[in-house]
């Protein structure tokens, strides 16, 4: 499982604190976590604490909404692909094995960079963590909750695909991780795109 603990002797880079005041519209920030998980890029930028995911699981059922806690993390890789990352509370991680992983034994299972060419949409041509994932549907939209100068704390909600293109596909691996496979969306400084 991915852990996560504060580390202010092992800066980020100044791009990166750069990156992270740009995308909060000012705000410096003043914690920085190291995240323990080799599936991660070296740095991501946190946009916020992830508080809902809305997944279609398109096999007839209704979209729903899985509420997460102000304890997980939504962030992006600083990088050409713009990747975005849910970083899950622990206790959070385990309820999404037990809830999705485990209690649905006979779903089949598929490396994650498959999942991301199948979903297409600019993500799909980056590389994805080599982990089989279960498919738990489309990513509608997503709920993020930050510190922006301007705004002061408020809550975003972007929906994928508005204007056309490719939905991410929300997965989920062995650990209770979640994955955001393929897409249009990029995430410049003014939110998430697309």
């Amino acid at each position: 499982m991915a852990r996560r603990r504060r580390n202010p002797e092992e800066e980020p880079s100044d791009d990166g604190w750069g990156r992270y005041a740009s995308a909060h519209w000012g705000d410096e920030g003043t914690k920085h976590w190291v995240i323990d998980d080799d599936d991660l890029p070296d740095e991501t930028i946190m946009m916020g604490a992830l508080r809902e995911l809305t997944i279609d699981p398109e096999d007839g059922e209704e979209p729903y909404d899985l509420i997460l806690s102000k304890k997980c993390i939504l962030s992006f890789d600083p990088g050409p692909s713009e990747k975005l990352y849910a970083i899950l509370d622990p206790k959070i991680q385990e309820d999404c094995y037990f809830d999705f992983w485990e209690d649905a034994p006979d779903a089949p299972t598929y490396w994650l960079q498959a999942v991301a060419k199948q979903a297409g949409g600019r993500q799909a041509k980056y590389p994805a963590a080599r982990v089989r994932v279960k498919v738990l549907g489309k990513c509608l939209s997503v709920v993020y909750t930050t510190l922006k100068v301007g705004d002061g704390m408020s809550d975003y909600e972007h929906t994928f695909a508005e204007g056309g293109g490719q939905h991410p596909y929300i997965c989920i691996d062995e650990e209770g991780r979640l994955h955001f496979a393929g897409g249009q969306y990029t995430t410049p400084d003014a939110g998430i795109t697309g």
